[in-house]
């Protein structure tokens, strides 16, 4: 069974749709077992605005999600990467995915993302259901080693693959627009691997803003952070969710300040060679 991990209020919301999840049902034909990694997820943000607006008269609506995902479960080669993972989120929520190593958060972000096969489970981004479409909605700014970025690289090199890779969507303007939001400002010629964990982490999302997409995922956010300098992250990703952009991010803290917290328990052994 998973965990039910509450999490602290976040100190800003958006005014989008909260996210709200449910994980009561399985996939048809999949019983979990005792050692396969299982998802709770906890939303901490206000009722559906629509439903509010309608229960005087008894109506209510139950409007399409940004993203919905239904029973996702995916299996390795040595028994179930994730399973039972519910979700509803929108632009301009954070939604935060959390678990020990070996617990499928990397795995379940790249699926939320359509880089990840389904073993079985309903996602839907945007209205989008085939994975080449809804990776169309969304930008990777870290997810080891699938999506990573080479040590070697200088910052002005990372800049220039930025655009070019998005076919100038991001521009020149708007990442230094990011930068500057965020307050991470390196050098052009320094190197990424010189840069201080933090900085490193903060720069990945500042990129991944520039893109322009609805929805950016970032892996282990928190990954060799301080709490002073997670804290520092987090508020990063607040900050690009109020620009009406729905933020995925994985990491290892158990109450991360996001308006939905997926929890993943049971590490797995599933992808090891």
């Amino acid at each position: 069974m998973a965990d039910d991990t509450q999490s602290s209020k976040p100190r800003r919301q958006s005014e989008a749709d909260r996210t709200q999840a449910a994980t009561d049902s399985q996939p048809d034909g999949h019983h979990p077992t005792q050692s396969e990694p299982t998802a709770s997820t906890t939303s901490h943000g206000p009722a559906d605005k629509a439903t509010l607006e309608h229960l005087d008269s008894g109506v209510i609506i139950d409007e399409e999600p940004f993203l919905l995902a239904a029973n996702l479960y995916s299996a390795g080669r040595f028994g179930a990467v994730f399973s039972h993972v519910n979700l509803r989120a929108n632009q301009g929520d954070l939604v935060a995915l959390t678990g020990e190593a070996g617990t499928g958060h990397t795995a379940l972000l790249l699926a939320l993302s359509g880089r990840w096969k389904l073993t079985s489970g309903d996602l839907t981004v945007n209205g989008d259901t085939a994975p080449r479409r809804i990776r169309r909605h969304v930008t990777i700014a870290n997810a080891a080693p699938a999506v990573n970025c080479e040590d070697f690289h200088t910052i002005a090199h990372l800049i220039t693959e930025t655009r070019a890779v998005t076919a100038g969507e991001a521009t020149k303007t708007g990442i230094a627009t990011w930068m500057e939001r965020l307050e991470v400002q390196p050098e052009p010629h320094q190197t990424f691997a010189l840069l201080p964990r933090v900085e490193q982490t903060l720069l990945l999302i500042a990129l991944g803003a520039a893109c322009g997409t609805p929805v950016l995922a970032v892996d282990d956010v928190d990954a060799g952070l301080s709490t002073e300098h997670a804290n520092r992250v987090f508020d990063a990703l607040r900050l690009v969710a109020d620009h009406n952009i729905l933020v995925l991010a994985s990491c290892v803290r158990q109450d991360p300040p996001a308006d939905t917290v997926l929890t993943l328990d049971q590490p797995t052994t599933q992808e090891k060679a």
